[in-house]
């Protein structure tokens, strides 16, 4: 789906307002655009958001990432975020993460965006079953 003019300063206006509003604004755009409302969705929750879950919920994601795709997915992050998101696994399983992406070479970029997103969708789906919340709002411990 191409972005036409304005979409992408519709979802920054929209990342501005609580969530409710949010939401809200979203359910009367999916009347006369679907597509739009879709992407839109798509556009409110990005792979560096999972920095922000909290430790158990972070686990439990990665815990169901296989190594390829989080191998992947790290590339297109700088090393604090990758470090940050390492923190949801094992010490060992950490490790060879980091040492495969040490020695990996150039990847295309759509091959990362595919790993983030596909990240991303099982995260979806493990908050519709209701264990994983997703949120763009800061979580407080």
């Amino acid at each position: 789906m191409s972005i036409k003019p304005g979409w992408q300063r519709l979802a920054s206006m929209l990342a501005g307002m609580s969530p409710a509003d949010s939401d809200a604004m979203i359910v009367q755009i999916r009347h006369d655009d679907p597509a739009l409302a879709d992407w839109l969705i798509e556009q409110r929750f990005s792979f560096t958001d999972l920095i922000a879950l909290a430790p158990v919920q972070l686990a439990r994601l990665l815990a169901e990432v296989s190594d390829s795709d989080l191998i992947l997915a790290l590339r297109g992050l700088d090393t604090q975020q990758q470090q940050a998101l390492l923190i949801g696994i094992s010490k060992g399983r950490a490790a060879n993460i980091q040492a495969e992406l040490s020695v990996m070479t150039p990847v295309p970029k759509r091959n990362v965006e595919a790993a983030q997103q596909r990240t991303i969708d099982r995260a979806k789906r493990l908050e519709v079953e209701g264990r994983l919340t997703l949120t763009d709002e800061p979580m407080l411990d």
